[in-house]
């Protein structure tokens, strides 16, 4: 396997991974935590960018 190879794998685990969870239904708990977790991470993002002295 060359290099290129190994950087496809977590694409088309991803990949599989949205598509088995489309078609597999998730549990109503799994939802709201994978919710509130992006929520959560949208908004450390956004603090995070608001309170940076200056850009990178």
């Amino acid at each position: 396997m060359s290099a290129r190879d190994l950087r496809d794998i977590p694409v088309i685990a991803g990949v599989i991974l949205i598509v088995t969870m489309l078609i597999i239904p998730f549990p109503t708990w799994a939802l709201s935590f994978l919710i509130i977790c992006n929520i959560s991470l949208a908004l450390m993002v956004l603090l995070i960018s608001m309170n940076m002295k200056e850009p990178l």
